[in-house]
């Protein structure tokens, strides 16, 4: 988030490492939304990471800081 909102000190265009980016081309069988409840749809652009995050926690829902998350899955 930090480098979406450009507060990230570091020079752009960077790889950070942990996250994905792409452009859907499928969705799977009852995929309608991801994980914050957004509509998704083909040719959407998105980014992914390899854990999710619980939705449930303070971080997730109150302060709206996944990335902080408390129930790491993977």
């Amino acid at each position: 988030m930090h480098s979406w909102r450009g507060r990230r000190p570091f020079p752009t265009p960077s790889v950070l490492g942990h996250e994905g980016i792409g452009t859907i081309m499928q969705l799977g069988e009852a995929v309608e939304r991801d994980t914050t409840g957004q509509l998704l749809a083909l040719g959407d652009r998105i980014s992914w990471t390899i854990v999710a995050v619980c939705g449930q926690c303070v971080f997730c829902r109150v302060h709206r800081l996944p990335q902080k998350f408390l129930n790491l899955f993977f």
